[in-house]
């Protein structure tokens, strides 16, 4: 099945998919917990835990992609693991001591994405270091659909410790939601072991010697979002679309879950569990079929199907029903991932590959932070006004309109729209 991957790319792959599996069960709880640990203003509270996780991205911009460009990859991505791991360790650790509070998930989750958006761009730089002369979107298509099998597995995972460990240490959920933050601990440690076995080519080892100075880089950087329409419109559309989308599918999910369905943090883990299996269906789907489909219309198509396939979810009346509408929505998500990716990669040169994926991240993960940061106002407003169950419908209204209408607006985009 993995023929196509060479020794490099497995190693990477097995590493990534086994962190993965530890990080889809955090992705599923970390707002849960703060939602779990508070009462006041829980809304609001979930909103700034969510963007303190994807600020750093936002925070470093560009920086990050230097690091990527500069540095050697290989040990960029063990040390990140490293650090994640080491800063995860203080969840349990204040549980134990009695200091497990809010602000100090929120400095957690900040730490963990500081060195996530610095882990992304070089990751997705060193892909093409260490597949030399693959197919490049057949090697993301397969990436992407693992990752999402990596998601459904560590979902199901969390979803199972949740519910056993009651037998363990009763209803109360904030136990058996710490023993997740030990679990993706340990996979980071996992990972970095993996790294560490990777050879890359010689070629590409102390390349950052030839790499243009600091202000030469950012100067590139930004010729490049100047000068390429493919990359500006990318930039363009990802902002957007994440600004409206990203804050409804974390905070907003949890709210609908917990305050709306009444479920318990095995709910919201099957919430992306469902969401996994439609990513991942789509992935393979992609897979097949990746070499015949234009990438740039792809991506905009994408994009108006994942926020019209939001709209919905204003009138959904039961958990069940928002299954249903999850794995409906999630089937969209790799037609802008996997082709965005592929497009980065095959139009920018290896110098400033690094930067150009930091500058996509801005938009995903930086105006995801902002999305967070919005949602969670914008619940807790909408709350005292018509409650808090029904809060999230209007939430996900009011995304649904926006990331229609931003899938519209990235046919203004030549560079995009023609990209094949």
């Amino acid at each position: 099945m993995i023929g196509f991957l060479n020794r490099n790319l497995k190693l990477l792959w097995i590493g990534q998919f086994i962190s993965l599996l530890g990080d889809s069960a955090l992705w599923a709880v970390l707002i849960y917990t703060v939602l779990a640990l508070e009462t006041d203003s829980a809304e609001a509270k979930s909103g700034i835990v969510s963007f303190l996780e994807t600020f750093p991205f936002l925070l470093l911009g560009v920086v990050a992609g230097i690091i990527g460009d500069r540095f050697d990859r290989k040990r960029v991505l063990w040390i990140s693991d490293i650090a994640r791991m080491l800063i995860l360790l203080l969840i349990p650790l204040a549980y134990v001591t009695g200091h497990l509070s809010w602000q100090l998930l929120g400095a957690v989750a900040f730490g963990v994405g500081f060195f996530s958006a610095i882990f992304q761009p070089a990751k997705d730089a060193f892909v093409p270091d260490l597949a030399e002369s693959g197919n490049l979107m057949k090697i993301n298509a397969f990436f992407h659909s693992s990752t999402e099998f990596a998601v459904i597995s560590g979902t199901a995972i969390a979803a199972a410790i949740l519910g056993a460990s009651r037998y363990a240490v009763g209803d109360s959920d904030i136990p058996r939601l710490v023993m997740i933050y030990g679990m993706d601990a340990l996979t980071f440690l996992v990972s970095a072991l993996f790294i560490l076995a990777v050879r890359p080519p010689a070629h590409t080892r102390g390349s950052a010697a030839r790499i243009p100075s600091v202000r030469t880089h950012l100067k590139n950087a930004w010729n490049l979002a100047r000068k390429s329409s493919l990359l500006r419109g990318l930039m363009f559309i990802t902002a957007i679309d994440n600004l409206f989308i990203m804050g409804p599918a974390i905070v907003g999910a949890n709210l609908l879950v917990k305050n709306t369905f009444g479920k318990g943090p095995e709910g919201i883990a099957l919430v992306q569990f469902v969401f996994s299996i439609g990513m991942l269906a789509a992935s393979l789907i992609l897979l097949k079929i990746a070499h015949r489909i234009p990438k740039g219309k792809t991506v905009l198509i994408g994009i108006f199907l994942d926020g019209f396939t939001y709209l919905p979810y204003f009138f959904v009346n039961t958990y069940i029903q928002f299954l249903g509408l999850i794995f409906i929505h999630s089937l969209t998500v790799p037609l802008i991932i996997i082709p965005r990716t592929t497009l980065i990669q095959e139009n920018i040169t290896r110098e400033n590959l690094a930067v150009a994926f930091s500058l996509i991240n801005i938009m995903v993960f930086g105006f995801w932070s902002l999305s967070g940061l919005f949602t969670g106002m914008a619940a807790a407003h909408l709350a005292r006004h018509v409650g808090s169950a029904a809060a999230p419908r209007y939430v996900f209204l009011a995304a649904g309109i926006g990331g229609s209408l931003t899938g519209l607006l990235g046919i203004a985009f030549r560079g995009l729209r023609t990209a094949k």
